[in-house]
């Protein structure tokens, strides 16, 4: 057991530290074929092949990254523009089985107890109806809250994908 720990730590170390250089080996084995095309058909020198090919790597990265995020961030406009009749419709018929639910729920309880004044009835079921309201109040303000972070979390990802492609 201990040797397999130890083996693990080893592996583990070995494959933190040596990461940078095995990508860089995949990635030389990947555009090797290229940068040969560029040589023998361009008679370019092997430096200036392999700069060519890793800058147009690096703009089609960029590009299809940003054509993306670009379209992405169209597509939560469109929600946006969308959603609140959606998210509106949900939450009728949201509070439409909610409060067949508390009147199921009250005809229940009003069978049961039947000691209880018609005031204190009407409180009961004006207490639950504000209950049913607030929770659906709440719920569109998370969801909305969820869609505007999810669009600034993407846009600082984005940022943050050119500064690091970039550097």
């Amino acid at each position: 057991m201990i040797w397999l720990c130890i083996i693990g730590l080893i592996i583990y170390m070995v494959f933190h530290h040596l990461f940078p250089f095995a990508l860089s080996l995949i990635i030389a084995v990947m555009i090797n074929p290229i940068v040969q095309l560029l040589q023998d058909k361009l008679n370019l020198h092997r430096k200036l092949a392999v700069l060519s090919v890793l800058v147009l790597i690096l703009f089609s990265f960029i590009t299809i990254i940003t054509f993306s995020l670009i379209e992405l961030v169209h597509l939560f406009q469109y929600l946006t523009q969308i959603m609140p009749h959606s998210i509106e419709e949900t939450f009728k018929a949201i509070q439409l089985w909610s409060e067949r639910i508390i009147d199921r729920s009250y005809d229940l309880m009003s069978s049961f107890m039947n000691s209880i004044q018609p005031q204190s009835q009407a409180l009961l079921k004006e207490l639950m109806n504000d209950m049913v309201n607030s929770v659906k109040d709440y719920s569109q303000h998370v969801l909305v809250s969820f869609f505007q972070n999810t669009i600034n979390t993407l846009t600082n990802l984005l940022k943050g994908s050119y500064f690091v492609l970039f550097i």
